[in-house]
C-alpha cells in the first residue's frame, strides 16, 4: 500500500522557520525596554513577535522585574539610540520602532543625571553575609566586656 507522501511534502514546504529570538537574557537596548514598558499595547505575545523577543521577557519588563531603573521620563543617549537602530535593522517594525525612539529626544546632562540616579536607587545592595558568632566568640567578647568594667 502506497502512502500518500505529497501532503507531508507540502504541508513542510508551507511553514515558514520563525525568526530565531536574539534578546535573552538582558541584554536589550533600554529604549526599546522604554517602549515595551511605557508605549506598547496588546498581549505579550504580540508585542515578544514585534520585538523578536520571549513572552517571558515581555512579561518581566511590563511587570518591572528586571531595568527597574527605565522609568517614566527615560530619554535615552546617543549610544542607547544608536545600540537600538541596530537591533530595529532586524526587525519587520524597525523603522516604525526607530521613529517612536528618535521621538523620545536625546538625554542632556540633566537626563542623563536623572538615568544615574535611577539606576544607582535601583540597583540590588546585598548585605554582607553574617558568619554566624561560635560560643567561644561569645563568652570571649562577654569576659572582654567584664574586663573592660574593671579597668575603668
Amino acid at each position: 500500500m502506497a502512502k500518500n507522501t505529497s501532503k507531508v511534502k507540502e504541508t513542510k514546504e508551507v511553514k515558514e522557520k520563525a525568526p530565531t529570538i536574539e534578546i535573552i537574557r538582558g541584554r536589550m537596548a533600554l529604549p526599546l525596554v522604554y517602549m515595551i514598558r511605557f508605549q506598547e499595547e496588546g498581549s505579550d505575545s504580540e508585542i515578544a513577535r514585534k520585538y523578536r523577543t520571549t513572552v517571558g521577557k515581555v512579561s518581566d519588563v511590563k511587570k518591572v522585574r528586571n531595568f527597574a531603573y527605565i522609568v517614566e521620563g527615560f530619554v535615552p543617549t546617543q549610544e542607547m539610540v544608536d545600540a537600538c537602530q541596530v537591533r530595529c535593522n532586524d526587525l519587520d517594525e524597525g523603522e516604525s520602532i526607530m521613529e517612536a525612539v528618535n521621538a523620545l529626544g536625546i538625554a542632556g546632562e540633566d537626563d542623563l543625571k536623572a538615568f544615574e540616579e535611577s539606576k544607582a536607587a535601583n540597583r540590588k545592595v546585598r548585605a554582607p553575609k553574617k558568619v554566624a558568632a561560635t560560643d567561644e566568640d561569645a563568652s570571649a567578647e562577654s569576659a572582654e566586656e567584664d574586663l573592660s568594667d574593671l579597668l575603668d
